[in-house]
């Protein structure tokens, strides 16, 4: 892949954690059009991979985020964008923050919620 070249979803979904996590430049991860390969590479780069998410198979928990994240509302429509400023500025980063680990503490439920429907 070209310096310049963005990862499709479906290259990503193809991925190990290790390989996500390894991504040196988030921003080759936006033409996936999800939030989620972003919040997967974060929970890998801050080690917070075993402690959330154990037993994820990288597939699952990238759809899962997705749908969490869907569904998630931040509380009112002005929380919302106020959260989603925050998380487009600190989730890239990949260094740990108290407001991305807040927002992964809101969804991680329903994620979990997903994750065994995936296992049934």
């Amino acid at each position: 892949m070209s310096v310049y070249a963005q990862y499709k979803y479906e290259e990503v979904l193809a991925m190990t954690f290790n390989q996500l996590g390894s991504i040196a430049d988030p921003m080759l991860l936006m033409a996936t059009g999800r939030v989620s390969p972003m919040v997967v590479r974060y929970v890998v780069r801050t080690d917070q991979l075993k402690f959330r998410f154990a037993d994820a198979s990288l597939p699952d928990l990238l759809e899962a985020v997705n749908a969490a994240h869907l569904a998630w509302d931040g509380g009112n429509p002005e929380q919302q964008r106020d959260w989603a400023e925050r998380l487009s500025q600190q989730i890239p980063i990949a260094e740990q923050d108290c407001g991305v680990d807040s927002y992964l503490d809101e969804i991680t439920p329903s994620v979990h919620a997903f994750l065994k429907q995936r296992r049934r």
